[in-house]
């Protein structure tokens, strides 16, 4: 680990700089904070100053990472990545309520989008579509309601 005196800039001007071009969650800037080598003091102050300015926000992070992945991922994985990157559970309930997911609607758009018109009476493809889906945290009755729907046209 490095010493503190090694430090050109304070932790609050490294935190700074690491928010720069995107936001982070507190425990992202505790974590990158810390694999830098200041003390816990630093940090203490640099994330309370941080908060006092309102530069770091859990529920404006999650707002935003859930507006932004909505039609890409489904709600167990977006849920996922905000656990991991340190946004807690009750920020998370919150700000999802804030959006209404149709998780079929968007299984099927992205369908459409990335396979065309898939033949779903041919296996492989279907079990193909329904592994890309499952990775993104879909759930396998979404996943399979929408492609019973997409095969009615």
């Amino acid at each position: 680990m490095k010493d503190i005196q090694q430090h050109k800039c304070s932790a609050f001007d490294a935190a700074l700089n690491y928010i720069t071009f995107k936001d982070r969650t507190f425990k992202e800037i505790y974590n990158k904070l810390k694999d830098k080598g200041y003390t816990e003091d630093d940090i203490e102050t640099a994330i309370c100053k941080l908060l006092e300015y309102k530069y770091i926000d859990d529920s404006r992070y999650a707002y935003s990472f859930i507006k932004d992945n909505i039609d890409k991922k489904g709600k167990t994985r977006i849920t996922s990545e905000l656990i991991n990157k340190g946004v807690s559970k009750s920020v998370i309930v919150d700000e999802m309520s804030k959006f209404e997911f149709c998780e079929e609607e968007a299984i099927e758009a992205e369908i459409r989008r990335k396979f065309g018109r898939v033949s779903f009476v041919d296996e492989k493809a279907k079990a193909r579509v329904i592994g890309y889906f499952a990775r993104r945290g879909f759930k396998y009755c979404d996943i399979s309601r929408a492609i019973s729907n997409l095969n009615q046209y």
